[in-house]
């Protein structure tokens, strides 16, 4: 079967919804050239209630068939509520796959996170040149209650952009990371591309992406990939999970872009980015280069 990669240009993996980006487009929301102030994403309204309203439905999933007082409960929950969302020290059991830009490993938030990683790209290392791993991860690492052990799987430069051989490359990295240390991982890829069969006819979950998020699936626990933000397209390898070729294959998309396929998830989105605060220092200044 023949296959062609297709986009804008028929040919590049990019950020969901993003092509023609800028270098360092995405660098302004963690980090202020201009001070050397960090920054770090801040709970909307609307984020923190939609967190609520999950963690209290897992708990009440894990007390079915106890009794307890419904009135009770509603009166202790603001302190049951402050105990599971309590953040600790250690580490999470599970390494977190963030198949992206790369991380700026100098952030604050990300210091001592990111446990091992490859870089697929022809800059040097795995910083982040682009600003999107890295908000990625720091968003990631706001919705834990223990610190995350961090893979950095560089698979875009700072254009924010890939090749379809590259995300393949990274993703069966995980796979071999996952296998070789018999470790529980769980994977984000926020970018992706649209493949065709014989240039004409979108993906059924069988192009070379896809497939190789297949072959992983069965060695992570999870897989979260960017349906596309585009109404009437998915990216791969998103398809592959839409196409329901693996059941820890999530397409994820953007509130209001639920159209990208039938069976995405659509998340709340619309967060703030504010200066990262240490010992009430708003202005956590970047340390000197060396």
């Amino acid at each position: 079967m023949s296959w062609v990669t297709a986009h804008m240009d028929e040919r590049i993996v990019e950020i969901a919804g993003d092509e023609g980006s800028s270098p360092g487009r995405y660098m302004q929301y963690v980090f202020d050239a201009g001070t050397g102030t960090y920054l770090r994403p801040a709970d909307s309204e609307q984020m923190l209630a939609f967190r609520e309203r999950g963690v209290k439905a897992a708990y009440l999933q894990a007390q079915a068939g106890a009794e307890f007082d419904a009135d009770a409960l509603e009166r202790a929950w603001p302190e049951i509520w402050r105990e599971l969302t309590r953040k600790r020290p250690e580490p999470t059991p599970e390494y977190y796959a963030v198949l992206d830009t790369g991380l700026l490993s100098r952030h604050p938030l990300l210091r001592g996170l990111i446990v091992d990683g490859t870089n697929l790209t022809t800059e040097p290392d795995g910083e982040d040149a682009n600003g999107h791993g890295t908000m990625v991860a720091l968003i990631l690492a706001a919705g834990l209650t223990r610190r995350p052990r961090l893979l950095n799987v560089k698979v875009a430069d700072g254009n924010g952009r890939a090749t379809p051989r590259d995300l393949v490359k990274g993703i069966e990295w995980v796979r071999d990371f996952a296998r070789r240390t018999s470790s529980p991982v769980c994977v984000n890829i926020s970018l992706g591309c649209y493949s065709r069969r014989w240039g004409l006819f979108a993906c059924d979950g069988t192009c070379d992406v896809c497939e190789a998020a297949v072959a992983a699936a069965g060695d992570v626990r999870v897989m979260t990939v960017a349906a596309g933000n585009e109404p009437n397209r998915t990216t791969c390898p998103a398809m592959a999970g839409l196409r329901g070729r693996a059941d820890n294959i999530f397409a994820v998309a953007q509130l209001g872009w639920d159209r990208s396929g039938v069976g995405t998830v659509a998340m709340p989105a619309g967060m703030q980015w504010i200066p990262y605060e240490e010992d009430g220092d708003l202005t956590t200044k970047a340390p000197d280069r060396e």
